[in-house]
């Protein structure tokens, strides 16, 4: 094949088989690159959707917190930082419905954001029975208790010689002369 060629010619053909040889090889370092290239998009794309469901996540949980504490004391601070929260969450869902493209993640969203306005309609239910809750402590509760307090103390005090209060655990007596 190659014994009636000139040297020249042996020499174009030896370096067009290794000129070929190369282009195939960075043929398949080419297609070897773009599949780590698409595999990074992959990871990023990932990372990206992660970071905004954390994001939800977190401003959830901050929420949460608040709308426990005002459930639990009825501090009007607690109520308003969850008011904030509230806003915050619906932001973040907001912003994962922009950024998420893939139809099955956007249903679960889409899932989350009715679930979440759920919670929030029942966070709003919770807020006049707090505060009615509050005025009835403050209004009739509390004025009853003094009432009572008031009462026994000038009940039960006559005829004993000895009576006793509890202080910080410890029951302390005072004698009367």
């Amino acid at each position: 094949l190659f014994a009636d060629r000139k040297i020249g010619v042996k020499i174009a053909i030896g370096f067009f088989c290794v000129l070929a040889i190369t282009a195939v090889i960075s043929a398949m370092a080419n297609l070897a690159f773009s599949i780590v290239a698409t595999s990074f998009e992959t990871v990023g794309k990932r990372v990206e959707m992660v970071g905004i469901v954390r994001d939800v996540d977190r401003e959830f949980l901050a929420m949460q917190r608040h709308v426990r504490e005002y459930a639990m004391l009825g501090r009007e601070r607690d109520m308003e930082t969850a008011q904030a929260g509230r806003k915050s969450v619906n932001d973040a869902i907001k912003d994962a419905l922009r950024a998420i493209a893939d139809p099955a993640r956007t249903a679960k969203i889409k899932e989350l954001a009715e679930q979440f306005d759920v919670y929030g309609k029942t966070f709003d239910a919770l807020i006049p029975l707090r505060r009615e809750e509050a005025k009835l402590t403050g209004e009739v509760l509390d004025p009853a208790g003094v009432r009572l307090r008031a009462c026994r103390d000038a009940c039960g005090g006559q005829g004993r010689e000895q009576t006793g209060h509890r202080r910080h655990g410890r029951l302390e007596t005072h004698h009367r002369s």
